[in-house]
This record gives C-alpha cells, structure tokens and sequence, in this order.
C-alpha cells in the first residue's frame, strides 16, 4: 500500500473513533439540554440546533471522507473512476466539500464556545464585547477564505488565499483561548471569594465543573495552534510528519464538534453556578439563605453573600 494511502486510511481510522465520541456525546446532551428548566427554550432550541448542525455536518464530512479513500484504494472496482480528468475531478469536489463543511463547522462550534462564556460575564460589557469581536473576526475569515478557495477551483491553496487561511486559524485560537482564560478568571475569582467567606479549603462541585470546561478548553485551543504550525511547515516531508498531518486535519473534522457537545454535557450534568437566573451563585452561597437553615442561627450571625451581582466577580456582604 502507498504510504500516502496508508496515512489516508490512519487519519479515516482516527475520524471514525472520534465520530463514535462525538455520537456518545450528543446522544448524551440532546435529553440533558432538554429536560433543563433552568434555561429558556429558545436557549435550548438555540444550542440543539447548533449542536445538531455540527453533527450531520460531522457525520457528512466522515462520509466523503469514506467514499473519497474508497476510490484511492478501489475497494469497489465498479464505483471507481477510471480517467484521470474524472479522478482529479473527484478530488476536487471532495477536497471543496471538505473544506467547505469544516469551516462551516468551525463558525458554529466558535458560537457555542463564545455564547458560553459570554452567558457566565453576563453584566460585564467590555469581556462581552471583546469575545463577540473575536468571534465575528473568525467567522468573517473563515467566509473570506471559502470564498477565496472557492473562486480558484482548485485543490491548492493560492497565495492569494494563504493569509485568510492563517488569519482563520489565528483568529479561532485567539477567540478559544479568551473564552477559555475568561472562564479561567472567573472559575479564580468564584475559588477566592469562597476560601475568603466560606472557609473552604477543597474545590467545590461547582469549581470541578468550571475546572473540567477549563482544561478541555485549553486543549482545544492548542489543537488550533497546532493546527497553524503544520500549515506553516514546508510542504516536504517525511512520512511519519505527513501522517501526523493528515491525522491532525482528521482529527479536528470531528474535534470541532465535540468540545461544544462535551461542553454542554459538563455543564448541564453537573449544575454549575452560573445556571442560577444567569449570574454566578454557587449552589453553596444560596443554601446560605435557606431560612430553615439560619433560624438555628442568632439574628447577629445571619450574613447573606451576594456573589458577581454585578457582573464582575465581586463579593458583597450585607450584615443583619
């Protein structure tokens, strides 16, 4: 076998693994998000349409992923195509299609991830604003690229197109990793106003949940960066470098989808505290003005703790 087959039958491995995680996934997230009361139904039509979308597109881009190594290796002889226009042909509408989907995918799968965390700085304008710039710059990039690949009519990528291409990567990372940190600082400020007045010392559910979406938050970022070095690297390379290429772009067809689904399933699992109405009480804080809780208390005692009331990760503290 070829080597370059080889590695496209490696990297089809690689899409198939994942597109069973990403199934689990959304098998997963569809009745979690469904049977949520704490969140508005065009929220959760909103997110199911997302998640969905990312899904069939996943799951279309796997198939030509299949047909396309079907006809390289001409597992099935009366499908294949003999003439050489009509094999460069087929690449071409794959290779287009392929792009196309991914991109496609990307935008969507950047909306969820920046709606996320745009939910949990509710109150705050300026993070807002600079996440939604973020994500309107990758998604303007990523429209500017296909247009650009579109118009060439061909598998490679021109000059012309090359920056949009890295202004694409750089942007998608840029705006992951914002939204990542912006979750980072908040899940520091929620651990910091909890040891400052509630005295705990090990992480709560909530903060687990917060540092779970963090770290998978990270990784993802970093494939986004990974992503940008391989498309910097020359074109000329060894076998094992180009089977980790071709892994890596099989890899994040269906990585795109599933870090918004596996986001979502964290989050509505485990009840975080930003599902309260919106604002970022943890659980423990509104037990805190349970009555029942406190009438064991003298008047002198009772302290309600209102945490990032307005929007910026404060604690206030009002004596009675």
């Amino acid at each position: 076998m070829p080597s370059t087959q080889e590695s496209d039958f490696h990297a089809l491995l690689v899409s198939a693994l994942l597109y069973g995680v990403h199934s689990v996934l959304i098998s997963c997230a569809i009745p979690i998000l469904w049977r949520k009361d704490s969140i508005s139904r065009t929220t959760k039509v909103g997110l199911l349409a997302a998640m969905l979308s990312i899904f069939v597109l996943s799951t279309t881009l796997l198939a030509l992923r299949m047909v396309f190594i079907r006809d390289k290796l001409g597992i099935l002889p009366t499908l294949a195509i003999d003439t050489e226009a009509g094999v460069e042909t087929n690449d071409l509408l794959f290779s287009t299609t392929d792009v196309l989907l991914f991109y496609f995918s990307v935008v969507i799968a950047d909306c969820v991830v920046v709606w996320r965390a745009c939910t949990l700085w509710t109150g705050n304008r300026k993070i807002v604003c600079v996440l939604s710039l973020l994500l309107l710059t990758t998604a303007t990039a990523n429209i500017s690229f296909l247009g650009c690949r579109l118009g060439t009519g061909s598998n490679e990528i021109s000059p012309k197109c090359g920056p949009m291409v890295l202004l694409s990567y750089i942007s998608s990372g840029v705006t992951n990793l914002a939204a990542t940190g912006s979750l980072g600082y908040k899940t520091w400020r929620h651990r910091k106003a909890i040891k400052k007045y509630l005295s705990s010392g090990h992480p709560t559910l909530q903060e687990r949940v917060l540092y779970l979406v963090v770290e998978t938050g990270a990784i993802y970022s970093l494939l986004w960066f990974l992503g940008l070095i391989d498309f910097i690297l020359p074109d000329e390379r060894t076998f094992a470098e180009a089977a980790i290429s071709c892994n890596l772009l099989a890899a994040g067809a269906q990585l795109v989808g599933i870090y918004p689904s596996l986001l979502i399933v964290v989050v509505y699992l485990r009840k975080s505290y930003w599902d309260s109405n919106g604002a970022s009480i943890p659980d423990e804080v509104i037990l805190l003005n349970d009555p029942a809780k406190w009438a064991r208390r003298e008047p002198s005692e009772v302290c309600m703790h209102h945490i990032d009331g307005n929007g910026t990760g404060d604690i206030y503290t009002t004596q009675k």
